[in-house]
């Protein structure tokens, strides 16, 4: 039935002019092999030196799915790029982990003891 209706919908945008098929044109566009966008003029070549941040901050709230944190760390701890800082209640096997290492300068918390954002304290020196 629904196979019927969207048949005929197509067989009614084919017959409308082109002045109203612009009515019905979705806004998401997907490209093929590219587009060329014709830009005048070329990137300037200079780099400029971009000092590292003091501290990092990793919110469980941009993890999508992520249902209830539970912290493996506390205030003060030493943590080194790549160890734990958290996991998931429903999925312990999937393990958060830190960008930088440094220490764990604050933990800040919200409604409900929620874990709104950890916040380490980056070492000076940073490896590249």
């Amino acid at each position: 039935m629904l196979a019927y209706f969207f048949k005929d919908l197509l067989l009614f945008l084919s017959n409308l002019e082109d002045d109203h098929k612009t009515l019905f044109m979705p806004q998401t566009f997907y490209l093929k092999k590219g587009f060329n966008i014709p830009l005048v003029g070329s990137a300037l070549l200079e780099q400029h030196e971009i000092s590292q941040p003091d501290s990092f901050a990793v919110k469980p709230s941009d993890f999508k799915g992520l249902v209830r944190p539970k912290l493996l760390v506390s205030v003060g701890e030493n943590v080194k790029a790549g160890d734990p800082l958290f996991f998931d209640k429903g999925s312990e096997e999937v393990l958060f982990v830190a960008p930088v290492s440094g220490e764990i300068s604050d933990i800040i918390r919200g409604e409900r003891r929620k874990i709104v954002e950890i916040r380490i304290l980056a070492d000076k020196e940073i490896g590249t």
